[in-house]
């Protein structure tokens, strides 16, 4: 596990001092920033005293709508996904309520469908609720969103991908390394006209970076050609038919990986429907390792991300936040796994 590291990143577009600024120079976490203000007498009175002397020197003054509230944080956890049709997130979100709510707090789920602007209105509607925490997908956010997260006074994580400047925590895996893996594996099995499906990649800065990192691999290996295409749906029938899409544009193609693994179900089949032989002809890999995924004819090869571990590993950081408001931010790689299938 890497070790913990508190946040200290400012938004470069805004001067001015906002909560976290004043954990950072006081050497606590927001939370404990939070109880000073709201319940001094709930902490103790030399944390008081560092937060009272960094806020003094700073000049930071609280918002006056969090002045006029009880105190107390709501038990809402809100989280916010792109979308919920996706199963990845579905099994995060899973975890992370059974862990929740047999402590008493209870989840508030929005979406925005891959839309940035949508994303910083779900993530505002929330933090008026006064949240215990506030949990958001990914670390590519706009300018306002990082604004919001950088000045609220509730803890932040990230998860679904990495970095080792988060806003605040972050419990994830690399997307770049994913997409590395991919590409290296299909060259190890000797293919070398590859070709990397996507979707929405004008939208979706996951699968993005998993693109980008894939043919920047193949770019690196003499003899080996790649290119990328896209799909907007994210289902069988979209794999289908960019799949019979390629092999008529480009017959020589005897390697593709799938942004997820239901397109990659499609290509399964409409390779079947072409007559050619996974992965003899053709080797196909996925993302996401969903249930289908080990039943397929072949079975699919696939990366296998942390859905359940990210989503139970993000719930007890904020129960532990709870009673150890100090902790310091989390950020945490956890990792995923190649999992090696016939499909390849």
């Amino acid at each position: 596990m890497p070790k913990n590291a508190p946040s200290k990143r400012r938004s470069a577009t805004s001067t001015k001092v906002r909560m976290q600024d004043v954990a950072a120079a006081a050497g606590v976490s927001l939370a404990s920033v939070s109880r000073v203000l709201r319940t001094p007498d709930s902490v103790s009175p030399d944390i008081v005293e560092r937060v009272q002397a960094a806020a003094s020197r700073l000049g930071y003054s609280p918002s006056p709508i969090a002045s006029s509230m009880s105190g107390a944080h709501s038990p809402i956890v809100g989280v916010v996904v792109p979308t919920l049709a996706n199963a990845f997130f579905s099994q995060s979100l899973q975890a992370m309520s059974s862990e929740l709510e047999n402590s008493g707090f209870q989840m508030m789920i929005g979406t925005h469908e891959y839309d940035s602007a949508r994303e910083e209105n779900a993530i505002q509607a929330f933090l008026r609720w006064n949240p215990v925490a506030l949990i958001v997908t990914g670390i590519h956010h706009s300018r306002g969103t990082v604004r919001l997260l950088s000045g609220a006074d509730c803890p932040i994580y990230e998860m679904w991908d990495f970095t080792r400047r988060p806003v605040d925590n972050i419990v994830g895996f690399s997307m770049e390394g994913a997409g590395r893996a991919v590409a290296e594996h299909l060259i190890e099995r000797g293919r070398r006209n590859l070709v990397f499906v996507g979707h929405i990649l004008d939208r979706d800065p996951r699968a993005r970076v998993r693109s980008d990192a894939f043919i920047n691999v193949v770019q690196n290996h003499k003899g080996v050609a790649g290119r990328v295409v896209e799909v907007t749906e994210r289902n069988v029938a979209a794999g289908a038919a960019i799949l019979r899409q390629v092999m008529q544009d480009t017959p020589d193609v005897d390697g593709i990986a799938f942004s997820g693994d239901a397109v990659a179900l499609g290509g399964l089949s409409a390779a079947a429907e072409l007559g050619l032989k996974v992965p003899e002809d053709l080797a196909i890999i996925g993302f996401g390792d969903l249930d289908p995924s080990s039943a397929s004819t072949p079975p699919l090869t696939t990366i296998r991300p942390p859905h359940e571990r990210m989503g139970r590993q993000i719930a007890q950081c904020i129960l532990h936040r709870q009673t150890h408001p100090d902790t310091e931010s989390q950020v945490l790689d956890l990792g995923f796994e190649l999992v090696v299938r016939a499909s390849t």
